[in-house]
């Protein structure tokens, strides 16, 4: 329910996430992406995270599970 209440405080102030990228997505984080219509991947080969770098720029396709990363 954290994640639910957390997303919301973000959503209530305009900062959420414009995406989520998780390796596993649990129930409740699933729940809160769909009510916020927060677009998620899930099941992402864990490399993934060590090869992104902070600038990228991330584009993602979640009805597809598809993203694509680029240099700014």
């Amino acid at each position: 329910m954290v994640q639910a209440d957390g997303l919301y405080k973000l959503l209530m102030k305009g900062k959420h996430p414009a995406g989520l990228i998780v390796e596993t997505a649990d129930t409740v984080l699933v729940t809160a992406a769909v009510a916020m219509e927060i677009p998620m991947v899930h099941k992402v080969d864990p490399e993934f995270f060590s090869e992104i770098k902070d600038g990228d720029l991330v584009t993602l396709d979640a009805v597809n599970g598809v993203i694509r990363v680029g240099a700014k």
